[in-house]
Parts: structure tokens; C-alpha cells; sequence
């Protein structure tokens, strides 16, 4: 999920990215999905800054 605004040549954006935890990749895993691996990598915010020439 994220967001971006463009003020003039300068643009910021912000997303949050979110993983499957633990539990909810045994949930889905469980539910008759083949062996599929998920990605469980820790939440993140990222912030981006953009010029535009």
C-alpha cells in the first residue's frame, strides 16, 4: 500500500510494504496450496524522494 504526491519537479512517495507472516502462510499452505514458498521478510516503510528533469 503507498501513496505519492508531485509538488512541482518534486515528487515523495511512501509505501508500506507487509509479508505473510508465519502463521498466515501455514493458514494458506494448509488450505491445499502445493509446496509454494512465502516471503516472511520483516514489514517495511519506504520513502522515496524524485526530481524530475
Amino acid at each position: 500500500m503507498g501513496a505519492g504526491v508531485e509538488l512541482g519537479k518534486i515528487g515523495l512517495d511512501l509505501r508500506w510494504e507487509r509479508a505473510f507472516s508465519d502463521t498466515e502462510s501455514k493458514l494458506i499452505n494448509s488450505n491445499g496450496a502445493p509446496n509454494v514458498n512465502f516471503d516472511t521478510r520483516v514489514n517495511q516503510i519506504i520513502i522515496g524522494l524524485s526530481y524530475r528533469f
